[in-house]
């Protein structure tokens, strides 16, 4: 039998989506679990989204398309981004199935071997991994909990060196929930464009804003910023996987060519869907701003009950449906503390060293309010009783 290839050899499934599976089982034995684990909202996409779905259905919408999308659709996004000052026409727009397909697609797309890509950390667990998958060198840019979790220019330009080819921006931040100054941001993007240096903004939790606001990177850099962005979140239909590019130049033609030998194209019926859907600007805005006020007040919730744990320190967050508190002090090993509370508590949450900090777990409040207090309650109950003990 010969041997596998050296790039999935030390692969490790995704821990968020193994957290999820642990927790299904669970339910299905009958056991009530608390779900912190799996960053999806837990509200229903809006009505008339599933309508446009049956709509696009009916009408006969389920063929090949080309592979850059639908043009109805990215007209609608560019003129999206046109009144936000950014300047992505229909044709520097690639719709792909999800923002993770994206990201790696310009991964792809952009590194070589032996490249170094910066990443701020905490990151999200799929960056290195994709990185070295291309055969690039993660190199990782250490923020501090407290300077909340902020990239700054000051320490970008501690790990800058002439490898460096890409730096991804995360804002707002999962898991950290950090929002990135903007001033420091605009400083490290017109370095990065003056030294050659291309940037991917990942921004799928754009629409996730509670303190500051939020604005596209890109704008004013478009030559050397590439946007990803998704629908999954922000209208709750992660399970859809439909998210999209947005970039300038010779290399949109290359992750359209990537986006045709690997997905084809995104599921044509859903690219409809959401052409119809987007049409429908009262609709979206109506649904937009529920969702953010639902989630800015399980985010209060949240943070209320964590900061009565005594001994459990963590940064308030600003955006995204995450908060990553430090448990290090009942617990220093956070992949067993993750384990037992799964166990012991039927509570799953994500534990933090995947995200490059030991000692930390992901808790996100995309949950029922009540589920956020019964699980923080029985967090609280396993730490304080000693459950975490035996590690010190």
């Amino acid at each position: 039998m010969k041997e596998l290839s050296k790039r999935v050899l030390e692969l490790f499934p995704s821990p968020t989506l193994s957290i999820s599976a642990k927790a299904r089982e669970l339910r299905k034995r009958g056991e009530r679990v608390i779900g912190f684990g799996a960053g999806e909202p837990d509200l229903k996409p809006p009505e008339i989204l599933k309508e446009c779905v049956i709509r696009a259905l009916k009408e006969g919408h389920d063929k090949y398309l080309p592979s850059a999308g639908i043009r109805e659709l990215r007209e609608l996004l560019s003129y999206s981004y046109q009144r936000r000052g950014v300047n992505y026409g229909p044709e520097d727009l690639v719709i792909t199935g999800g923002a993770k397909l994206g990201i790696f697609l310009v991964l792809l797309a952009l590194i070589e071997e032996g490249d170094e890509v910066l990443i701020p950390s905490p990151y999200w667990v799929s960056y290195p991994v994709m990185v070295k998958l291309c055969g690039g060198i993660p190199k990782f840019i250490d923020l501090k909990e407290e300077e909340g979790f902020k990239l700054t220019y000051e320490k970008f330009l501690e790990k800058v060196s002439p490898k460096t080819k890409l730096l991804i921006v995360n804002s707002p931040n999962n898991p950290t929930g950090a929002l990135y100054d903007r001033e420091e941001l605009l400083k490290i993007v017109g370095f990065c464009k003056e030294r050659g240096i291309w940037v991917l903004s990942d921004e799928c939790y754009e629409n996730f804003v509670y303190e500051g606001d939020f604005f596209n990177l890109a704008k004013g850099f478009e030559e050397n910023v590439i946007t990803v962005s998704s629908f999954s979140k922000s209208f709750s239909v992660t399970g859809w996987r439909l998210g999209y590019i947005g970039a300038k130049g010779e290399i949109v033609k290359k992750l359209l060519s990537l986006n045709s030998q690997t997905l084809s194209n995104a599921t044509s019926f859903l690219q409809y869907a959401f052409y119809y859907f987007l049409k429908e600007e009262e609709e979206v805005k109506k649904y937009l701003e529920e969702v953010k006020r639902t989630f800015k007040r399980r985010r209060d919730l949240v943070v209320s009950l964590l900061s009565e744990i005594e001994g459990i320190s963590f940064v308030k967050p600003e955006g995204a449906f995450y908060v990553f508190p430090d448990l290090s002090r009942y617990y220093e090993d956070d992949l067993t503390l993750s384990e037992l509370l799964l166990e012991k508590e039927k509570v799953a949450l994500v534990p933090g060293t995947p995200f490059g900090a030991r000692g930390r777990v992901r808790i996100t409040f995309a949950l029922p309010e009540d589920e956020i207090r019964e699980g923080v309650g029985r967090i609280a109950s396993f730490l304080l009783d000693g459950g975490g003990k035996g590690s010190l």
